[in-house]
């Protein structure tokens, strides 16, 4: 029975997501049409060091989703103090004791959105990082920069696989 709650909200929050205008930060799409495996690419948002770059990242949904929360990997190298060296998203809202059933996809890109906005470094997180976010903001910010050159252009994804090739058919036109 989980499932079929799983299968009818994922199912409903991808195609809210895709037909809508006001998400154009945000691509979406399914993983071979599995609606529990999505991949896509954010924007980097305006006045930050990820500015004008484009980060591929792949969530995985459980089978009991929204009772449990989802996996957030980027796929595109990041240098951010709430990202893993493997891409995974690391913050409160994606642990089993912080997690609602209420939150939505859309809210879960608006709160990546806003970790890329304003990072949010805590003790036991990303080690570089998180010491450059905290004592040296604007090395920090460099550094992100660098990355956001090297890797979050269209040059980079269409390096990739088949999938992320698509994604930038996508931010091309």
């Amino acid at each position: 029975m989980e499932i079929l709650v799983a299968l009818e909200r994922l199912l409903s929050e991808f195609l809210s997501l895709k037909n809508s205008d006001a998400d154009n930060h945000v691509i979406v799409h399914m993983l071979n049409n599995d609606v529990f495996h999505w991949y896509g690419a954010i924007l980097g948002p305006e006045s930050t060091p990820y500015e004008g770059g484009y980060f591929l990242y792949h969530i995985e949904f459980p089978q009991d989703y929204p009772s449990s929360p989802p996996d957030f990997y980027f796929i595109t190298p990041m240098f951010h103090p709430n990202i893993r060296s493997d891409g995974r998203v690391c913050c409160e809202v994606f642990t089993t004791e912080r997690w609602q059933s209420t939150i939505s996809v859309r809210a879960i890109f608006s709160y990546i959105i806003g970790l890329l906005n304003e990072p949010r470094p805590q003790a036991g997180y990303i080690g570089e990082a998180t010491e450059l976010c905290e004592t040296n903001k604007a090395a920090y910010n460099q550094k992100v920069r660098e990355y956001t050159d090297n890797y979050g252009n269209l040059k980079w994804i269409k390096s990739l696989n088949s999938e992320d090739k698509e994604i930038a058919d996508t931010i091309e036109t």
